[in-house]
């Protein structure tokens, strides 16, 4: 089960600055609108939106943008497996 615990984590993690930002808030936004229109289950969306650029600050920081992608990959499986409440069937789906 994806909790509101583990999004909280993600969230906190996934903080971004400057004109990042814009385009976190546009992802999440749209994702919320599809789940709603779609009847999608809404936290894994959020999820979803929250993952896919989670270290783009850090790799902006780097100098590293080129390497976002996979870094994203990276710490979202990282984040994902440290929770045990998330099952594996909702693990695929990211």
């Amino acid at each position: 089960m994806i909790s509101r615990n583990l999004i909280s984590k993600v969230q906190e993690f996934a903080e971004i600055d400057g004109p990042m930002e814009t385009h976190q808030l546009i992802a999440n936004e749209t994702g919320r609108r599809l789940a709603n229109n779609l009847k999608a289950d809404k936290n894994i969306v959020l999820l979803g939106t929250l993952l896919m650029d989670c270290v783009i600050g850090v790799a902006i920081k780097e100098n590293r943008l080129p390497d976002h992608i996979q870094m994203c990959f990276d710490k979202a499986k990282e984040l994902l497996d440290l929770d045990n409440e998330i099952t594996v069937e909702e693990k695929k789906m990211f």
